[in-house]
């Protein structure tokens, strides 16, 4: 990486003012979300590894927005006191907007600078240029890519195999229109060319506007132009809702091919969708057709399991996920086995070797180690102690429709299929509810409760039961 100093500072400007009418939304263009971020957040982590000394952005269109967001940003990655913005009231093309970016800036350094549409720009290629236009001296430095379909692109012109200038589309003649080296809108600028040169740009062309490919031109022509190569992949720049999507499947791929690197092993990669704020810790397995999204961390051996969808969710070593489960903000624990067809809800924690099965759902729910709910349950607002069992169709009714109520089963309780717990309940250590029942007040230990509403208990009876069923 390259190191920035006092003797070779760099500034960034990020263009985002414009509007993106081909978005056919209301929401700014560069506030689209690519993968679960908004594109400009991409740029900003994109910059932020080359360290440099302050950050412009450009805004326009719903500037209030696009600054709150950018400095949301800037306050993760730890550049808040970096961040500037400068404000392009009229949309008088990219010189003007360089313009209003350095107005007055003193004193003016040399300048990366890229739109905030591009979010699949990667940091070692911005390192990349960065590095030669300081070893080269370069009076500018750009990226240029080819392409098969150059339409819409400004070319690139060359001399003696040099960058000579860039002809924008609306100004290029028939022969310039076949070239298929094109500008992908990444530039730096020497100090010197943006004090002489900057303020003199002029509109003189088919657009009427400002352009910031004139300074290549004035740079050839007085100093020394830098090119480098940029992937087309790389190069996009998202002004509609099919190049969003086109942005998305590039950074979902790459994600996806950085954990194949590092081992984890996933099925039909094509199909598995894995968020940028997802993290593994490696030999985990992630069937088809799953969905990672958020904050999710995965542990070793790990296994996710088809059509799955977790968002925000914790999974231990060696926890299994099976086939069409939904978590949110949920914890699995070491071991613990989940689904198929279960939903673990807001504030659900499985703890080591615990199960949930299928058709089971648990909101704001602990299941202690060892314990299960494998069939058909709904468990919210409670809290289960160590190696309890939750028979089939049990429900902790915690809700009474003004307030929630919550649930305690302690350690070793039975609950038998198809009770009704009507919370707030306190069910104490090896107590036994039979199926069927509808328990209504607190349960001792080792108690066996059985009834419908009625609050019928044997207390000390469910050990005697226990070893009734064992002899069978």
């Amino acid at each position: 990486m390259t190191t920035l100093n006092e003797d070779n500072p760099l500034d960034v400007v990020i263009l985002a003012a414009g509007q993106g009418t081909r978005m056919k939304s209301d929401l700014a263009k560069v506030l689209h979300e690519v993968l679960e971020r908004p594109m400009i957040e991409w740029v900003l982590r994109a910059i932020e590894p080359l360290n440099p000394r302050k950050i412009i952005v450009v805004v326009g269109h719903q500037r209030d927005s696009v600054r709150a967001r950018c400095l949301d940003v800037a306050a993760k990655l730890e550049l808040g006191s970096r961040i500037e913005f400068a404000l392009q009231e009229e949309q008088l093309g990219t010189g003007h907007a360089l313009q209003c970016a350095l107005k007055g800036a003193q004193p003016i350094n040399n300048t990366l600078v890229l739109c905030g549409d591009t979010p699949c720009i990667h940091e070692d290629s911005l390192n990349r240029l960065v590095q030669a236009h300081f070893s080269t001296e370069a009076t500018a430095s750009l990226f240029t890519t080819e392409v098969d379909h150059p339409f819409g692109y400004g070319r690139i012109v060359r001399q003696e195999g040099n960058v000579y200038q860039i002809v924008e589309e609306k100004d290029a003649d028939d022969e310039q229109r076949k070239i298929q080296e094109v500008n992908p809108g990444v530039y730096i600028f020497s100090s010197g060319i943006l004090e002489t040169r900057l303020s003199a740009l002029e509109n003189k062309n088919q657009q009427g506007e400002f352009y910031i490919t004139d300074l290549i031109f004035d740079a050839a022509t007085n100093g020394k132009v830098h090119s480098s190569s940029l992937s087309c992949e790389e190069m996009l720049g998202v002004n509609s809702q099919v190049q969003r999507s086109e942005a998305e499947d590039i950074l979902r791929k790459r994600i996806i091919t950085q954990w194949m690197h590092e081992g984890v092993a996933i099925s039909m990669p094509n199909s598995v969708w894995i968020g940028p704020g997802v993290a593994f810790e490696g030999n985990a397995e992630v069937a088809p057709f799953t969905h990672l999204s958020g904050e999710c961390h995965i542990g070793q051996n790990a296994r996710i399991g088809a059509h799955s969808s977790l968002r925000d969710t914790t999974v231990a070593e060696g926890a299994i996920v099976e086939a069409m489960t939904w978590t949110e903000h949920a914890c699995i624990g070491k071991g613990a086995r989940v689904g198929p067809y279960a939903r673990l809800r807001e504030g659900s924690h499985l703890e080591e070797g615990s199960k949930v099965g299928n058709f089971v759902e648990m909101k704001k729910t602990t299941l202690g180690v060892g314990s299960k709910a494998s069939h058909l349950s709904y468990l919210g607002d409670t809290t289960i102690g160590r190696n309890a069992n939750i028979g089939a169709g049990t429900i902790t009714c915690n809700y009474d429709g003004f307030n929630k109520h919550k649930t305690s089963i302690a350690d070793g309780v039975f609950i038998g299929s198809n009770s009704t717990l009507v919370a707030p309940i306190t069910i104490d250590a090896d107590a036994f509810v039979a199926a069927g029942s509808t328990v209504v007040k607190d349960i001792p230990r080792d108690a066996l409760a059985f009834g419908r509403a009625s609050q019928s208990t044997k207390k000390g009876y469910a050990a005697r039961l226990r070893k009734r069923l064992r002899k069978g």
